[in-house]
């Protein structure tokens, strides 16, 4: 798996369409939850408007302490605003899971499991943010709406870890310790063709979508090119050098290490294939040059003069 022609293979078939789906997936998420936090944070704690109303800190009084506000906890232009685009980006996301979850459905069970928590983060910040009829004028949230809030908040940051587990510099520094520092780049390599294999799944789902949906313009997926692997994605090696030279200078200087060395395993490749080429050739001629000697046993003379070689 970690030969530079099984990675060039992975990388053509991931630097596409799946790749950009994985970015939209997560742009979807990280503004949800960008939106989802900044709507917790402009809204108080219930017990600071159940203070300021003279009521018991009581879930069943929550409908009277709403309509006792007067001026404090209004809702303005930019809380509705919110609001509105946090109920079109929820509808996003859980289409986008179901979809994800049927797709994975027949293959892993395991796999649905961090869409299921991207559902249940959806469902809850749905409850976050929904207005009862005493609610439409005010950002104060009942007590249970809160608490359900909060513990949705966990759940949303807790899924976000299953985009964020794919980039480079986030991680542990092991740099000191080599069993470690082995071990996990093998991981991140497993984890490089896990990512490639859910994201093409999801990329074959949306082209058969696609292709029910508009039938006069049919697209098919592609396939892999023949080109010399040795002279791919260099531009993909070196931003990625920049970025750990930059980013993870200390953490990974081992990783920086790793790309001289997938060069000079790409000049051996290269090398190698030359050598090949040339003892075929070789062969070819030494073929042609026995192919064009007479055979044993059937020798013959100068003209006029009859075989020598099996005679009875």
């Amino acid at each position: 798996m970690a030969h530079p022609l099984s990675k060039s293979l992975v990388y053509q078939k991931f630097l596409g369409l799946s790749l950009i789906l994985f970015i939209v997936a997560f742009l979807l998420y990280a503004t949800f939850l960008a939106i989802f936090t900044t709507i917790v944070l402009r809204t108080r704690h219930p017990q600071e408007y159940y203070s300021l109303t003279g009521f018991n800190f009581d879930s069943d009084l929550c409908k009277n302490v709403s309509l006792a506000l007067n001026s404090s906890g209004l809702k303005e232009t930019s809380d509705r605003i919110l609001q509105i685009t946090m109920y079109v980006i929820l509808g996003l996301l859980l289409a986008k899971n179901i979809w994800a979850i049927v797709s994975y459905m027949r293959i892993a069970w395991s796999k649905t499991f961090t869409f299921f928590l991207e559902i249940v983060a959806v469902v809850l910040n749905f409850y976050f943010i929904f207005d009862y009829d005493y609610q439409n004028n005010v950002t104060m949230r009942c007590p249970i709406q809160w608490q359900i809030g909060a513990f949705g908040l966990f759940i949303g940051y807790i899924a976000l870890f299953y985009y964020i587990q794919y980039i480079p510099i986030i991680g542990l520094a092991v740099g000191e310790i080599e069993p470690l520092m082995t071990e996990a780049k093998n991981h991140r390599l497993d984890m490089l063709y896990e990512l490639a294999a859910d994201f093409e799944i999801l990329k074959f789902q949306f082209l058969s979508c696609f292709n029910r949906c508009c039938t006069c313009c049919f697209i098919a997926p592609l396939h892999y090119k023949q080109n010399d692997f040795t002279k791919q994605w260099k531009w993909w090696k070196k931003f990625k050098k920049q970025l750990l030279e930059s980013c993870a200078r200390e953490a990974d200087e081992d990783e920086v290490e790793d790309e001289s060395e997938d060069k000079e395993m790409d000049k051996n490749e290269q090398l190698l294939h030359e050598v090949r080429h040339g003892l075929h050739q070789l062969t070819q001629t030494k073929n042609r040059s026995v192919s064009a000697q007479p055979k044993p046993g059937k020798q013959f003379t100068h003209k006029g003069t009859k075989p020598v070689g099996n005679r009875k």
